[in-house]
């Protein structure tokens, strides 16, 4: 049986991108929805992949800034 697991939202980066956190694991979570319906999410405990893909897709201005915002949000 599978066990239940909450997440919270770090960043609502913009209306089709989220940033979640699940709380137990700590792992992150990013999520595009990508219209019909339809989501892309990836999953890992590498902030700074995922500071990396918030600035390629314009998000923030440099990976730093996109670091910072992350790790300001992160539930410890």
């Amino acid at each position: 049986m599978s066990k239940l697991q909450t997440r919270s939202l770090l960043l609502d980066v913009s209306e089709n991108i989220q940033l979640w956190q699940w709380l137990e694991s700590k792992e992150l979570e990013l999520v595009f929805n990508v219209g019909l319906g339809y989501k892309r999410s990836y999953q890992s405990d590498d902030v700074g992949r995922f500071a990396s893909i918030l600035v390629t897709h314009g998000r923030f201005a440099d990976h730093s800034a996109a670091l910072e915002a992350i790790n300001a949000r992160l539930v410890s």
